[in-house]
């Protein structure tokens, strides 16, 4: 059994300018734990079979927003953050927090979604769905 969590990749702006991309783009981490353990793995053999969305919201998290006249959000799948050798498995921090690893190290996988525009002033949110297939 596994547990899934996803986190931003680095903070976002919290202004953006109407008519512009969101920059820098919505990079997303997803942390694979084993749920018996509590330890991270990196979830390589299922990555074929998730699929991230991510839809821009109204504040109050209902209602999805058109994004253009034919997109309401956007998908992708999800990439290894290291395609190389097997790296360290790691243990969240009694407070949640990670250990400082350096990026080549760290285990998990990502998501990149580079074509959010804020086409009308107002405030929004992020809404993300984990999906396996």
């Amino acid at each position: 059994d596994r547990s899934y969590t996803l986190e931003l990749a680095y903070p976002l702006p919290t202004r953006v300018q109407v008519n512009s991309r969101i920059n820098p783009p919505v990079a997303v981490v997803l942390r694979i734990r084993n749920s018996i353990t509590g330890e991270e793995i990196s979830g390589v053999d299922e990555l074929s079979y998730l699929f991230l969305s991510v839809s821009l919201c109204r504040e109050s998290g209902d209602g999805v927003l058109m994004q253009s006249h034919d997109m309401q959000g956007t998908a992708a799948s999800l990439q290894p953050l290291n395609e190389g050798g097997p790296a360290p498995r790691t243990e969240a921090a009694p407070n949640g927090a990670r250990s400082a690893i350096p990026l080549s190290q760290d285990i998990g996988s990502f998501a990149h979604f580079s074509n959010f525009v804020i086409i009308r002033p107002g405030n929004y949110r992020l809404k993300f769905m984990l999906y396996r297939m």
